[in-house]
């Protein structure tokens, strides 16, 4: 697989998964799925990759700053 360094190609290709999870999400009939619906899982899991986002462009940046 090929490691792909620039964070901002990376938040791409996430934010294209995040679209299909949403496509996912709203083909589903949000059942309830051990007591939380599916959509709010997808709003958790959303905000989770926003943060790993963030810290992946810091680290990012410090390194092009250290080089």
């Amino acid at each position: 697989m090929i490691k792909i360094t620039n964070p901002l190609i990376n938040f791409r290709i996430k934010m294209i998964r995040v679209q299909y999870q949403i496509m996912d999400v709203m083909n589903e009939d949000f059942q309830e799925k051990d007591g939380q619906g599916s959509l709010h899982l997808f709003v958790k899991e959303t905000l989770q990759m926003f943060k790993s986002f963030q810290i992946t462009r810091l680290q990012y940046t410090l390194q092009q700053k250290l080089k």
